[in-house]
């Protein structure tokens, strides 16, 4: 772009680091000097003769037409990028600009980081080794953690007089309603970016098309589809087995991250929703008193039985009953309620068949089995299972085994006590106290 000048900022704070050579297949030196060489004379990189601070390794990768391609692994030098955190538009954003529009083209720049010039300071930090020597990025470079947000900052300020015109870093759309207006604003961007010396790719540019895909998706003059191509990868792709791979499915879905979540919302059960069950509650009796007394703090007799035990957990929004921070449900949906909660249940036998599978079968002797006896009274004494406990008390076998014997006929007390008008179950230290005080007066 004519009269840019990226200055990238760069934490003092970060130590440099200076990483070795990465030895290359022979079978691909050629073509590594290649790009090497073509990038010089495109006036990309530039020959490193003096000491860096700076220096990062390269990584080759392949493309599908088995050519390759240079890029240098930044991880390290990026810790010490600060970047600008200008926010990157997600297509959600671009969907409510695309309303009513008809004819679309897609606008490809051509190497488009390379179309931003770093100034003299920025250059060093991307110095990158290789068996020919060293050298250094004179414009943006792909692998800076800052590239895309400095490159759409920049394009987003060109274009930013166009109303019908919209940007993702180097992709930009151009839609109309109608084919005049597409055309014209065309012909004016086309204007803006010779003006500021944009190239453009024109073998991958589309011009005024009723379909274009972007973003993972078709837009057309019917709307927004999802595109097949990016669902059948989604549904081709393996399991991930590391990180790496987390990373590129995550990627791989979020291009189509309106697509995925529309059909995720589309396969949620739809037959209960929240407005369904506030019209039913306006219309549930029983519901109705309740509001009434959680409403006026007057609870009666005649009040609703099921209701009023827990009265004091009872409140109210809007037309909805909650107890706690549940809705309850009126009479008339809570058969549906049960079936939606049982969907996708594989049954009762099959999930004891289930759990019984993954028990492990450990043979017990008889006299573990009888050390592993507890009282169901929950008396400290009682629980003891090492014979060694009983010895030093003084009590031989067969008083103990009579203890043991005692407290497995003897039935399991519960007790209710009254708290804030709900009725509780007794803490079991409590019931095992009136037990030792029961015992103790047996003995007296």
């Amino acid at each position: 772009m004519e009269g840019v000048e990226i200055k990238l900022c760069i934490d003092p704070q970060i130590k440099p680091v200076q990483q070795p050579v990465r030895r290359i297949p022979v079978a691909l030196e050629d073509k590594v000097a290649a790009k090497l060489d073509e990038a010089l004379r495109r006036d990309i990189i530039e020959s490193v003769t003096s000491p860096s601070r700076w220096i990062s390794p390269i990584v080759l990768a392949f493309k599908e037409n088995g050519d390759i391609r240079l890029c240098v692994d930044m991880r390290l030098a990026n810790k010490a990028i600060r970047r600008e955190m200008y926010p990157l538009p997600t297509f959600e954003s671009f969907m409510t600009k695309l309303k009513g529009a008809r004819f679309f083209s897609r606008l490809d720049l051509k190497d488009a980081y390379h179309q931003l010039e770093l100034d003299e300071d920025s250059r060093e930090i991307t110095t990158f080794i290789t068996p020919m020597g060293l050298f250094r990025y004179k414009r943006l470079m792909f692998g800076v953690n800052s590239a895309p947000e400095i490159f759409q900052r920049h394009l987003e300020q060109l274009l930013v007089d166009f109303r019908n015109v919209m940007n993702y870093i180097d992709d930009v759309i151009i839609f109309g309603e109608s084919q005049e207006e597409h055309d014209k604003t065309v012909r004016d961007v086309c204007k803006v970016f010779r003006e500021n010396n944009v190239l453009l790719n024109d073998q991958k540019c589309v011009w005024k098309s009723k379909k274009l895909k972007f973003l993972g998706h078709i837009l057309s003059d019917r709307g927004i589809e999802v595109d097949p191509d990016k669902v059948d990868a989604i549904k081709a792709f393996r399991e991930p087995i590391n990180k790496e791979e987390i990373r590129s499915f995550l990627g791989l879905v979020t291009e189509t991250e309106y697509s995925i979540l529309h059909i995720i919302e589309n396969s949620i059960p739809k037959s209960m929703t929240i407005s369904e069950i506030a019209k039913d509650s306006v219309k549930d009796e029983e519901i109705i008193d309740a509001m009434a007394c959680v409403e006026n703090d007057e609870w009666k007799s005649e009040s609703p039985k099921q209701f009023y035990p827990f009265r004091y957990e009872l409140s109210t929004i809007g037309p909805l009953l909650l107890r706690g921070n549940r809705i309850v449900i009126p009479t008339s949906l809570r058969n549906r309620i049960l079936e939606l909660a049982h969907e996708g249940h594989p049954g009762e036998s099959a999930m004891k068949r289930r759990n019984v599978s993954h028990v492990k079968k450990i043979p017990i002797t008889t006299s573990e089995a009888t050390a592993s006896v507890i009282s169901p009274l929950g008396n400290a004494r009682d629980n003891r299972t090492s014979v060694q406990d009983y010895q030093e008390d003084g009590e031989n076998k067969e008083h103990r085994t009579e203890r043991l014997a005692e407290s497995l006929h003897q039935p399991l007390k519960l007790k209710l006590v009254n708290k804030g008008g709900m009725w509780e179950s007794a803490q079991s230290s409590e019931i095992a106290k009136e037990s030792d005080d029961a015992s103790i007066g047996h003995e007296r």
